[in-house]
């Protein structure tokens, strides 16, 4: 089973796909409810999967930049974060043991 929230360890590139598409589908879906809040819903609701839905994201991406050799906390930097997330999609892990733990 996927660790939806964990930060340890690595995430091949077809892992993070399956996961993040998903993911990133919810968080569209709960950024539109927030943007436009429907009368009959209190804000806690939709709050409360954005802020789970954003934490996976993180936790995916963060995972997934461990499998190539990068640090989660470069994701901090900002523009740079974009060009992290390319490379997440389209760069291969590293093969074998890597500073955060074998391949998957």
């Amino acid at each position: 089973m996927f660790h939806l929230f964990s930060f340890r360890g690595r995430l091949s590139r077809r892992a993070f796909l399956k996961l993040f598409i998903p993911v990133y589908i919810m968080q569209s879906i709960t950024t539109g409810f927030i943007l436009n809040p429907p009368e009959t819903y209190s804000i806690a609701f939709i709050l409360v999967p954005y802020l789970l839905t954003t934490l996976s994201g993180i936790s995916l991406l963060v995972r997934r930049l461990h499998d190539i050799g990068y640090s989660g906390f470069l994701l901090l930097i900002p523009l740079f974060n974009l060009y992290l997330f390319l490379l997440a999609l389209f760069k291969r892990g590293d093969s074998g043991i890597n500073k955060y733990g074998s391949g998957s």
